[in-house]
């Protein structure tokens, strides 16, 4: 029960006030039982003050609670005390859903239980750890807990036991894409089931069954499973979640079966019945097929609606949801220190403090590991931006801007400029990957465009293109028919003849647009990146275009276009960014980048950048 905190209602408030009286009274006395070395009591008065304040709604304070009974109950080596203070934490922790706290609480109690030799315990607590890796998508780390806890219910000769673990062990190696692993303990579990198993088991291994089997577009199979299942469940309580589930699942297989009408029927029908269902990515899935399906059958208002609040809910979860990466590391330290902790156990008059400080050592080491990455991806920045051209470089043309965006400290576009009499060479480059990857690939396209043009004294855009396209195929291997590798860059480069008033262009798989006299005009590019490419033999033709004093034209990358935002968290896509060059072009190319600036940065609001972004435009004299 929690009580009404409204002011108006005085036995709500009576009660508050009487149980906010016991709270202060159980604190006090905690404190002097920890001051009097009454250790025992102090985890008791502190148990007490948890119970009040999650009561009254107060988890984040009621965790804290628990936790100093906990140490308490561990100073005075009175381990179930220590576990039952844990597991109040680890329940406030799931229902605050900050699962990686609630793992960090298990490991420290999974030291004790194995000290106290409880397979029982150590069961429940291996098995819910690999639940909660699953919750946080770290499948890797919760196939490990359950093959663990598969071995401790095979110890304990538990069928219940050993059929959860290999049910869960099925689930993720169907997530892992690992389908005949996936096939073989499902059936091995479904083959093992009586009429003596809990109805609950048959169902879930019925229904991860047919999940399976639609994922292997064995559909007239899954589609017997699924209905098997629901007609099980039919008219039946405890059973909402699972058919939530089926019914999205169900509505996916017609998708796939391309039964649109079907599917809309089924994933309508697990819209409704999840409507209290508080499983956001499968609600996330129900919209994203039901968009997809109105849109197969050309209902388009309706598959916006829906995709509309499909991205809402991904943005939600995306929000709420924890750098797995960086998490485990620690978690995976606290495992190695709960195994340590087993000596300290032995050693009775061990100063605690001492573990705790040594863990505030590891801690500040891997802080200075991250600085020291960090200050070595800066120093690369300085490195990087030192070999783009220098923007006193652009002001051989009569206007221009650059607007550069990487979206990691250091990027994957570039840009390159080369001046040689009446002859100007600009690229703009998009590599694969951002980061580092894509920053080292720059620093090969860097160097090859400077081979091209500097040595072998290439000025064709088709004929740079080519070197460039060859010379990455020849650092990477990537002729040889054992290196299927596909790093390589989208480029856009142009020759421009003062001389002649000629621009020569040449593209892989980047346009170049240009405004004359208020209208946007573009040139194609080839079809192939540079790199990457196996088969035919790749071809980058060379355009020519006589350009006008007012002519502007623009290189750009894809980031600008690819960036996601909006009232409805769209991509901001090439036909907006076309009609925005259009809009700007009346004004100099100074205001021109402000202008974009602007519209990028209204447009992506809070999101993160999804790319690097850079757009070059010049005006020649």
């Amino acid at each position: 029960m929690r009580f009404d905190p409204n002011p108006n209602s005085n036995s709500s408030l009576s009660v508050e006030k009487r149980m906010s009286i016991d709270l202060e009274l159980y604190l006090e006395k905690a404190k002097r039982a920890e001051l009097d070395r009454h250790y025992y009591l102090a985890g008791e008065f502190y148990m007490q003050a948890g119970y009040i304040r999650k009561e009254l709604g107060y988890a984040n304070l009621a965790i804290l609670d628990f936790e100093q009974a906990s140490l308490n109950y561990k100073k005075e080596e009175d381990w179930r005390n220590y576990l039952k203070a844990n597991d109040e934490q680890i329940f406030l922790y799931k229902e605050q859903e900050l699962t990686d706290s609630a793992i960090r609480t298990q490991i420290a109690s999974l030291s004790v239980v194995k000290r106290l030799k409880d397979l029982e315990q150590e069961f429940k607590i291996q098995f819910e750890i690999g639940q909660n890796f699953q919750v946080l998508m770290d499948f890797e780390s919760a196939l490990k807990q359950y093959q663990t806890s598969l071995t401790l219910a095979e110890q304990l000769h538990d069928k219940s036991k050993i059929n959860l673990s290999v049910f869960n062990l099925g689930n993720i190696y169907n997530w892992l894409n690992k389908y005949e692993l996936a096939e073989e303990l499902l059936l091995k579990g479904i083959n093992t089931l009586d009429l003596g198993d809990d109805l609950k088991t048959k169902l879930y291994f019925y229904g991860s069954y047919g999940i399976l089997l639609s994922k292997l577009r064995k559909l007239e199979d899954a589609e017997y499973w699924f209905l098997k299942v629901l007609k099980e469940v039919e008219g039946k309580e405890d059973f909402d979640n699972l058919k939530f589930n089926i019914l999205k699942s169900k509505g996916i297989l017609y998708f796939n079966w391309k039964r649109y009408e079907d599917a809309i029927s089924a994933l309508k029908e697990a819209e409704e019945f999840g409507k209290n269902i508080r499983a956001y990515s499968i609600h996330s899935l129900v919209y994203e097929f039901l968009s997809k399906s109105y849109e197969e059958l050309g209902d388009y208002k309706s598959s916006v609606i829906y995709f509309k609040k499909h991205f809402e809910l991904h943005q939600r979860t995306t929000q709420q949801s924890i750098n797995v990466r960086e998490k485990n590391i620690m978690l995976r330290y606290e495992m190695e220190d709960a195994k340590k902790d087993t000596e300290l156990f032995r050693l009775k008059n061990i100063d605690l403090a001492l573990a705790y400080k040594e863990i505030e050592t590891q801690k500040e080491e891997i802080e200075q590991k991250n600085k020291n990455i960090t200050e070595s991806i800066e120093y690369a920045r300085n490195i990087q931006e030192g070999i783009l051209p220098d923007l006193r470089q652009f002001q051989i043309f009569k206007e221009s801007f650059v607007l550069y965006r990487p979206k990691d400290i250091i990027g994957g576009d570039f840009y390159w400029l080369a001046n040689k009499g009446s002859l100007s060479i600009l690229a703009v480059a998009d590599c694969t990957g951002h980061g580092v990857p894509g920053a080292l690939m720059s620093m090969i396209g860097h160097n090859l465009l400077n081979q091209a043009v500097n040595e072998k004294e290439l000025v064709d855009p088709g004929e740079i293109l080519y070197f460039l396209h060859e010379g990455i195929h020849r650092i990477f291997n990537q002729n040889r028919a054992n290196r299927r590798t596909y790093d390589g860059m989208d480029i856009s480069l142009i020759t421009i003849d003062r001389a002649t008033k000629n621009l020569f262009y040449a593209g892989a798989m980047r346009p170049m647009y240009y405004v004359r006299q208020g209208e946007l005009n573009r040139l194609d590019p080839n079809k192939n990146p540079i790199g990457g490419i196996e088969g035919e033999e790749a071809v980058f033709s060379t355009q020519v275009l006589a350009y006008l004093a007012d002519d502007t034209f623009y290189l750009f990358s894809d980031g600008y276009a690819d960036q996601f935002g909006g009232p409805n968290g769209r991509k901001f896509m090439m036909k907006r960014f076309k009609e925005t060059l259009l809009e700007v072009a009346q004004y100099p190319l100074t205001r021109q980048m402000e202008l974009l600036e602007h519209e990028l940065n209204d447009w992506k609001g809070f999101l993160e950048q999804v790319d690097d972004i850079l757009i070059i435009g010049i005006k020649i004299d």
